[in-house]
């Protein structure tokens, strides 16, 4: 009896050693080409600290590799220490079962992605050719274009030849995905650059981009509100659902003020205003499901700075307000963006 009491003990035990080191439904993506540097040029027990880390919390993994020849100088695994570095990290996590996937190709805007197009053939063959000789394990290729029509062009067809090629390349076990901002309307994502039924023929499988906070905000009478308010954020979750697309949330915050010259607009700050309790004044806000939102009154002299450059003196009686993601909305099976930048919750 005693000996089935230790033994039904010890599998207690087991199992709950099993439940609190269990992997999160969530995959993420790192993404910080300063942070990735320091890191790849340490020593390998600090890579082996973070691989632990990242295998503890996440169930997969995309890591920023560069924008196009990932390899050459002036990016992240240029040297022979960073690149042994990136072969063990990725040792590290197929020890562990966590796929891996590797990220080239980043441009916003139609004259980034134009220079990348005419280079493509080269760039995929390089990139691929390298990760082959330095044995890197991974499980597929991500590639981030966005916004390749913004000057009214028609860059469709270049997308399907960029990711057909890359399909052409990638041993057929790889899995190619590709970032996108994709909305309910197949219209919309046309404008956007994406034919989705086109790209998903050549075998690329979307990862929506929900990125509440970079959709901005906006004044409602005297309130200030997001774009994608709880409204929107559920309809694009739903549509995301249906077209069994996988998702990348971005669980971020920011704060804002009026503009000064402009007070019907709202301008975001580069980042945390330092103040004291004296010099703001909580206000009552609305209450959101995806959001949460503070607003304050300035109750004494307070200097912001602005993300898109230059300072301001905000006075007595000027709104002040921060607006942070419930982490809620990452909730299920989707990627986080970007590891550096999350919450220290997660």
């Amino acid at each position: 009896m005693v000996h089935k009491l230790f033994l039904h003990l010890i599998l207690l035990i087991a199992g709950l050693a099993l439940l609190s080191n269990k992997v999160s439904a969530q995959g993420i993506v790192i993404a910080s080409e300063k942070k990735q540097t320091e890191l790849f040029a340490s020593d390998q027990a600090a890579v082996k600290a973070f691989a632990d880390t990242i295998t503890s919390r996440y169930n997969r993994v995309i890591l920023h590799l560069g924008r196009s020849y990932v390899f050459r100088r002036g990016n992240i695994f240029t040297d022979d220490k960073s690149q042994k570095n990136l072969r063990f990290f990725s040792d590290q996590l197929s020890s562990k079962g966590i796929p891996l996937t590797l990220w080239f190709f980043d441009s916003f805007g139609e004259e980034a992605f134009a220079k990348l197009y005419t280079e493509h053939k080269t760039i995929i063959d390089e990139n691929l050719h390298m990760l082959d000789s330095l044995k890197i394990k991974y499980a597929g290729i991500a590639i981030d274009m966005e916004w390749i029509n913004l000057k009214n062009s028609d860059n469709n067809a270049k997308l399907e030849e960029i990711t057909g090629y890359l399909r052409q390349k990638l041993p057929r076990e790889k899995r190619l995905s590709f970032f996108a901002s994709l909305v309910e309307s197949d219209k919309e994502n046309v404008l956007r650059g994406y034919r989705v039924d086109r790209l998903v023929r050549n075998e690329a499988n979307p990862i929506a981009m929900l990125y509440p906070v970079e959709a901005g905000f906006h004044l409602e009478g005297q309130t200030v509100l997001p774009w994608l308010d709880d409204k929107r954020i559920s309809s694009l979750k739903h549509h995301y659902k249906k077209e069994n697309w996988e998702v990348a949330v971005a669980v971020a915050d920011k704060w804002i003020c009026q503009q000064h010259f402009d007070p019907t607009e709202v301008e975001p700050l580069s980042a945390k205003p330092e103040f004291t309790n004296a010099q703001l004044q909580p206000d009552k806000a609305p209450r959101m499901n995806y959001w949460k939102q503070e607003c304050f009154t300035v109750k004494a002299p307070l200097t912001v700075d602005f993300e898109k450059g230059g300072k301001r003196l905000l006075h007595p009686g000027d709104k002040i307000y921060h607006f942070s993601i419930d982490p809620g909305l990452a909730d299920g099976d989707c990627y986080l963006w970007e590891y550096y930048h999350l919450p220290t919750t997660h």
